[in-house]
């Protein structure tokens, strides 16, 4: 009997201190996270511009599409300020990071591009929901390229890029272009950032050089100058994609609050 009621009175116990422990657990605070990336478009090409914010929650405002009343983007004081359409929201990948579960979103955005060059160099994402509520996010740098006619002076036909050998950061070092033929020497190239890029031509592959800088980098177009005066384009190409990009880039990392 008294080995009946110990193990009755032991269960009791057991199952009152899990009660306890799981009412009494602190709540996780709702949060958003940015990363400091560039981004280059070209204004007679890119329609749209993907962001890539991540949250520890599933069920906010933020993440339905169907909630949000508008968004701009702007530098710090929105002296500089262009209005964006929000065109879809993209469930991403899954990341551990600061002892959490974080997953991508990635908000799709339609903008109105311009016939002249634009830069923003400290851009936010500013957003307001149906509830009132408004955020302003932390992005990175924006350059929008305009470009004239373009010609086709380089007969490329292979693209690769790879990263600083001793960095883990995700930032483009330096990228190859394989080539057929060059019918005009290059005079410079750009790859959309606003930063003219150094450059090596051998007799089969052009190695551009990327200016180290402390934002993430991995989706870029290139802008070949001819002697000649024209310009060629090689469209907006993401090189790599990262699977652990949160715990590599922690010190471009920012945190938000959710209301």
């Amino acid at each position: 009997m008294k080995t009946w009621m110990f193990y009755v009175v032991s269960l009791v116990l057991i199952t009152g201190m899990g009660i306890i422990i799981y009412f009494d657990k602190p709540e996780v605070p709702k949060q958003l996270l940015s990363i400091r990336r560039e981004y280059a478009l070209i204004s007679e090409e890119d329609e749209t511009i993907d962001i890539s914010l991540y949250l520890n929650v599933f069920d906010h405002d933020i993440i339905d599409s169907a909630k949000h009343i508008s968004a701009y983007l702007s530098n710090a004081s929105s002296s500089k300020k262009i209005e964006v359409i929000l065109k879809n929201i993209q469930k991403g990948q899954r990341e551990s990071y600061l002892e959490m579960i974080w997953t991508e979103w990635v908000f799709i955005y339609e903008l109105s591009l311009f016939g002249y060059d634009y830069e923003i160099e400290e851009c936010y994402l500013n957003l307001t929901l149906e509830s009132g509520d408004e955020y302003r996010i932390l992005i990175g740098k924006l350059y929008i390229s305009n470009l004239d006619e373009q010609t086709d002076h380089l007969d490329w036909h292979d693209l690769s890029a790879k990263k600083r050998v001793d960095s883990l950061f995700s930032r483009i070092d330096q990228i190859d272009i394989g080539y057929i033929s060059l019918d005009v020497p290059i005079e410079k190239v750009s790859v959309g950032t606003g930063i003219e890029c150094t450059f090596e031509i051998d007799e089969q592959s052009i190695k551009i050089n990327i200016p180290d800088d402390h934002y993430l980098l991995n989706r870029v177009p290139i802008i070949l100058s001819f002697e000649d005066g024209s310009v060629q384009l090689i469209q907006n190409f993401t090189y790599f994609i990262e699977h652990q990009l949160l715990k590599e880039s922690g010190m471009l990392v920012t945190t938000y609050a959710l209301h």
